[in-house]
């Protein structure tokens, strides 16, 4: 949700919020308010089954990688880190990744 005081909200790619995990960075919180909020709009423009399904965090542990293709995913993102690139998500570039030798401003300006 934004925030007046702190602007958007970050967004983080599952390769990154797995490494910040390994890192001991951050924790996953489940959090129940923000749970029904997000609930309560989605069922303002749906019908309740529909919502019920959208909604979509039955479990308290996020289990990513699960497949063979997300773990070697991973395993390329957190190589890529290991030796300090700055990573983007390169969709609109079509892969899965931008990279940057060094800082981002110093290499896109």
């Amino acid at each position: 949700m934004q925030n007046t005081f702190l602007g958007l909200p970050l967004v983080l790619i599952p390769e990154q919020v797995k490494l910040l995990l390994e890192l001991g960075v951050i924790i996953i919180k489940h959090s129940a308010t923000a749970q029904l909020e997000y609930a309560e709009s989605i069922v303002e423009g749906s019908k309740v089954g529909e919502a019920e399904e959208d909604i979509g965090l039955e479990s308290e542990e996020w289990e990513w990688p699960s497949t063979e293709e997300e773990i070697l995913k991973f395993g390329v993102f957190k190589d890529l880190y290991n030796k300090e690139y700055y990573i983007t998500p390169g969709l609109k570039f079509g892969g899965d990744y931008l990279l940057y030798p060094g800082t981002y401003k110093k290499f896109y300006t």
